[in-house]
């Protein structure tokens, strides 16, 4: 068994302390897989972003969609439509495909993430 992203291992009946005597790798306790669960969420959570709208000629502006930017695709949400709008191979492709009639630009709302650390 191992702890990783969008990993849902099979029901067992052993409990955790349990699991983790005949493997000394693994979290020992709920709260230590609950710790390391966290850094994962950390290290992969996904990089928000708004698609805004500007009407020059009401001289108004406002947030057109709101999105999730993962590692392969991005998650666009149109807040009154009550579902996701859809999923993108990008953020960049979500606007490219709604600013076609729009004045939409891409707002990043969290910073790009640095780079990984390159190990020799």
């Amino acid at each position: 068994m191992e702890i990783g992203v969008n990993h849902r291992p099979e029901p067992v009946s052993a409990s955790v302390a349990e699991e983790a005597t005949r493997n000394p790798f693994l979290p020992a306790t709920e709260e230590e897989y609950l710790a390391e669960l966290r850094d994962i969420s950390v290290s992969c959570a996904p990089r928000r972003f708004t698609l805004c709208e500007i009407d020059r000629e009401l001289q108004d502006g406002w947030v057109f969609g709101w999105g999730l930017a993962f590692e392969d695709n991005a998650v666009l949400f149109r807040p009154g439509d009550h579902h996701v709008t859809g999923v993108f191979q990008s953020a960049e492709s979500a606007l490219r495909l709604f600013s076609s009639s729009r004045n939409l630009h891409l707002v990043w709302i969290d910073p790009e993430p640095a780079p990984e650390a390159v190990t020799a």
